[in-house]
């Protein structure tokens, strides 16, 4: 009990769940509890927020911005709306740390690398700022901004999300995951508020901003994620999370085996789950149990269980009140999942403030540099053991992916040659849509896990 325990949650259960995880961990005596677990960047502490302007009326946008997105593998809905704004005549244009396969044509994309990333919206933030009557930088941003220098075009993409009666700037899941995600985000809303347009932050997990509101976020002077790895607790709560599912795998699989005890609640064991976890109670998956969830609009949603629980599996609200009721903490006396909805209900409809700060993250200054993004059929524990996905056309080996250049300047490697990654044998592959100097890896595969995590400089040799 007390601060040395940490609760991990998945980002897509059930706001029932969520609540009764925060209960408990108060009723321990702890604040450290959080669901953000693939963010690297906390300096603003982050809380996704509903979309500004709504997942119907996207496909009504004259102009929009991608940063950091590859908006078809992150929530294809999304991207459907997108795609027929810009059959309707939208002028959409990215900007990206790779060259992302989009489904319909951009009207101009920006390229760079993800240690340039930050300076070159800068540059976009510049144009935007000599606008008439547009509001002065803050001062955090101020010096970062009149250092960057403009580019051919800058101003057209500024211009035409003015212009636009309806104009969207979206912050996607490569930006959010982003080493300097809290630039990005700074950077952005400054750009939504001179050219009118809104501002969406496509959220990581099925129930982001639900868990939000149900109080699934540090307490006072508690730790989120991120700290929770890197100031290791002696107990933690692992909660339908899998190694896989963490910004910093690596991290998290240090602190998990050096804790002194890992009560895991998960519908799957898994090989690596077993090595961790000292007790392993089965808990239901969403389509198996009465859930509520909140949507990106900040709707909330009810489902209901389509399917029985398998063996000795029970509802993970049933299982939490009756670990909460043997402890005899409080708020675990409610016999009925009506009791519960009662008291949760009114804070779903509470949005909770994101805050304020800047990273202080030094890139390396040589080398390969990893770019991680998440594949559209491994981001949770369901999807990654979907056979028929994982033989989709979109998804993809764990591989290397990087500029032929630096493939045969810097390692004197071929196309389809085996390469060692930092002890992990991957094979390589040469792609121009990668920029030099970086080595595109997807995270959320069981081979990836012990890699550096994304901005970290990667060890590659020839096997």
């Amino acid at each position: 009990s007390g601060p040395d325990v940490g609760a991990l949650i998945q980002p897509g259960v059930s706001c029932e769940e969520g609540q009764l995880l925060s209960r408990l961990m108060r009723g321990l005596g702890s604040p450290h509890i959080d669901h953000r677990l693939d963010v690297l960047d906390f300096a603003d502490a982050p809380v996704v927020q509903a979309f500004e302007l709504s997942a119907a009326k996207l496909q009504k946008v004259q102009a929009a911005l991608l940063v950091g997105s590859d908006l078809r593998h992150e929530i294809p809905l999304v991207n459907h709306r997108l795609h027929q704004a810009a059959k309707n005549g939208a002028r959409v244009y990215a900007l990206n740390p790779a060259h992302f396969d989009a489904n319909f044509n951009l009207t101009s994309e920006v390229v760079v690398a993800p240690q340039q990333l930050v300076d070159r919206l800068a540059a976009l933030v510049r144009v935007a700022s000599e606008r008439d009557h547009a509001p002065q930088i803050g001062s955090e941003l101020r010096d970062r901004v009149a250092a960057a220098t403009p580019h051919d075009g800058d101003r057209e993409w500024v211009e035409a999300l003015a212009r636009a009666e309806h104009a969207v700037i979206m912050l996607g899941h490569v930006a959010a995951q982003h080493p300097q995600a809290s630039w990005l985000r700074a950077l952005l809303r400054y750009l939504a508020t001179v050219t009118g347009a809104a501002f969406d932050e496509l959220p990581l997990g099925a129930n982001d901003l639900g868990l939000a509101r149900a109080g699934v976020l540090p307490g006072q002077d508690g730790l989120h994620a991120r700290s929770m790895l890197t100031a290791p607790r002696q107990a933690y709560l692992l909660y339908n999370a899998e190694l896989e599912d963490f910004a910093d795998s690596r991290a998290a699989l240090r602190a998990l085996c050096s804790a002194e005890l890992v009560v895991a609640f998960s519908a799957f064991a898994n090989e690596r789950l077993r090595e961790v976890a000292d007790v392993l109670l089965p808990i239901g998956l969403l389509p198996e149990v009465d859930a509520t969830l909140v949507n990106l609009d900040g709707m909330v949603q009810q489902v209901a269980s389509a399917a029985r629980l398998p063996g000795a599996a029970r509802p993970g609200w049933r299982v939490l009140r009756a670990l909460g009721e043997q402890l005899k903490l409080p708020g675990f006396g409610f016999t009925q999942l009506e009791e519960l909805l009662g008291e949760l209900h009114p804070m779903l409809e509470q949005a909770v403030a994101t805050g304020q700060g800047l990273a202080k993250f030094a890139w390396p200054t040589a080398g390969l540099v990893r770019l991680a993004t998440r594949p559209i059929y491994r981001s949770d524990p369901v999807l990654r053991r979907c056979e028929a996905l994982a033989r989709h056309p979109l998804s993809r080996p764990a591989e290397v992916v990087m500029h032929a250049d630096d493939l045969a300047a810097l390692l004197g490697l071929q196309d389809g040659a085996a390469a060692q990654v930092d002890g992990v044998t991957l094979p390589v592959r040469a792609d121009s849509r990668v920029p030099l100097g970086t080595a595109w890896i997807e995270s959320h595969h069981p081979e990836t896990l012990t890699l550096p995590e994304y901005g970290q400089v990667l060890t590659i040799s020839k096997v």
